[in-house]
């Protein structure tokens, strides 16, 4: 009887180990991505981001003159950075946060899941961080062309391919 709860002991212990080691990740990650972020949005003027509640990756993108800057992170480290040509969002009219989340509808407000977040000086240079579920937000048509723009470069551009886990 004595074994077995010492068992136990250290089996609960590895467990408290191996969260507390994950969110520590996960904080990492998040960092990280906070400053690339903030690092892109002060160079081109606009700066985007997808990741996930205790996810230990994220992909961060900006577009410039004439293409699309992609950075993908796992555990804090950018680990895949890609460049397309595709046209800038220099024109796109930027929807008030009230329209966005009336247009992105039953996709938005997943508290508990992923994140969309943006800054587009442009438009309203304030940051927009919009707990969404990326599947769905990502098969849907909008009212919005800005959306629509941003739907079409996380679909062709396989943004939230996550296979850095």
């Amino acid at each position: 009887m004595n074994r077995i709860l010492w068992y136990l002991l250290f089996a609960l212990l590895g467990l408290c180990v191996s969260c507390r080691s994950m969110k520590r990740t996960v904080n990492k990650n998040n960092v990280s991505t906070n400053k690339l972020f903030l690092s892109l949005y002060e160079k081109n003027g606009n700066a985007f981001y997808l990741t996930s509640t205790n996810a230990t990756f994220s992909t961060v993108w900006t577009y410039a003159q004439d293409s699309i800057n992609i950075s993908r992170l796992a555990k804090g480290n950018v680990v895949e950075r890609l460049s397309f040509k595709e046209g800038s969002i220099d024109g796109f009219n930027i929807p008030e946060v009230k329209e966005l989340i009336k247009d992105i509808g039953e996709c938005g407000y997943e508290l508990d899941g992923d994140l969309f977040s943006f800054m587009v000086r442009e438009g309203r240079p304030d940051r927009q961080d919009l707990p969404i579920s990326i599947d769905c937000f990502t098969n849907k048509k909008y009212q919005s062309s800005f959306l629509n723009k941003i739907v079409d470069s996380i679909n062709n551009r396989k943004l939230w391919n996550i296979r850095y886990l």
